[in-house]
């Protein structure tokens, strides 16, 4: 049977995975500095929310099994969705890293079309005393 302590324990549990893996991932840089700081918060929060004693009315009341349920699929959507804000803090960094390179591409290319056209200015001076 599923009881009220067995929720709020997944709320703690759920929480101190989202803490851990929030922590793991800024170590490794695989999320910034923002998103982190709102994950952490977010996860302290279930934590709290598991933790504390509020538990005495609302929705638990009605049906302890409805609840378990949508407390489990609460904590699977906020580990999924912390698993896009993280995919999306790597593809923000590629993508800085891409605009970057492409940056040294064009200022190189610049270059080389300066380099060109003086070659090109000197063979035609070069052409211009030959004839």
């Amino acid at each position: 049977m599923i009881s009220v302590g067995f929720i709020r324990c997944v709320f703690i549990v759920t929480g101190i995975i989202l803490f851990l893996l929030d922590i793991s991932f800024y170590v490794k840089k695989k999320i910034y500095e923002d998103l982190a700081l709102g994950w952490v918060v977010v996860s302290v929060i279930e934590i709290l929310l598991g933790a504390l004693p509020v538990w005495r009315g609302g929705i638990l009341l009605v049906d302890v099994k409805v609840s378990f349920i949508l407390t489990l699929c609460l904590s699977i959507l906020a580990l999924l969705l912390f698993f896009v804000s993280a995919l999306t803090s790597v593809l923000k960094k590629k993508n800085q890293e891409l605009a970057m390179q492409v940056s040294l591409l064009n200022q190189e290319n610049e270059m080389i079309l300066q380099r060109l056209d003086k070659l090109e200015k000197s063979y035609e001076e070069k052409d211009t005393v030959c004839h």
